[in-house]
């Protein structure tokens, strides 16, 4: 009875083992034509690979000493643009102090030949709310109507042809 029951084992366990190595083999035959075309692709390409020659290396370096070259000539050129900005703005910062001093002195001494010569008179507040103060000059009364219009100095300046300054004098003497 163990002989018929190891034969009864193998019988039935046989299609199994059997079934699971046909599989196998199956996916090996399916698979085969792809892994033997991916190593041979590979393979030609290895050889196809072309290994960089001297020449090749000297271009190459020629290259890169051009890009490096070029690079230093822009960034010289760079420092001597900016070299040349810095000693413009310096020098316009100097004409601008020498510019302030000068209008600092000159207000002062406005003021010093104002208070000598004239006496003014205080004005009432209400005596200076009842007085008309109607520019005589068309270029004020330009630079005032736009001024109403909401236009800011700068505007104005450009739309006269006027210095912006001029301008800005104007419309403080207005509203003092």
């Amino acid at each position: 009875m163990a002989g018929s029951l190891a034969e009864t084992d193998f019988l039935t366990s046989a299609p199994l083992w059997l079934a699971v190595a046909l599989l196998l083999g199956g996916g090996v035959l399916l698979a085969w034509p792809i892994i033997r075309r991916q190593v041979l692709a590979r393979r030609s390409a290895a050889m196809t690979r072309r290994v960089p020659t001297v020449e090749d290396r000297f271009r190459t370096v020629r290259a890169a000493a051009a890009q490096r070259d070029e690079l230093e000539r822009l960034v010289a050129e760079a420092r001597e643009t900016i070299r040349i900005g810095c000693a413009q703005l310096d020098a316009r910062l100097e004409k601008l102090e020498r510019l302030t001093g000068d209008t600092r002195t000159t207000e002062t001494e406005l003021r010093n030949d104002a208070a000598a010569h004239v006496h003014v008179r205080p004005v009432h507040p209400a005596a200076a709310s009842t007085r008309t103060a109607e520019p005589i000059d068309p270029l004020t009364r330009q630079v005032y109507s736009l001024a109403d219009e909401g236009r800011s100095a700068l505007e104005i300046a450009s739309q006269l042809d006027e210095h912006t300054g001029k301008i800005e004098l104007m419309l403080a003497i207005r509203r003092a």
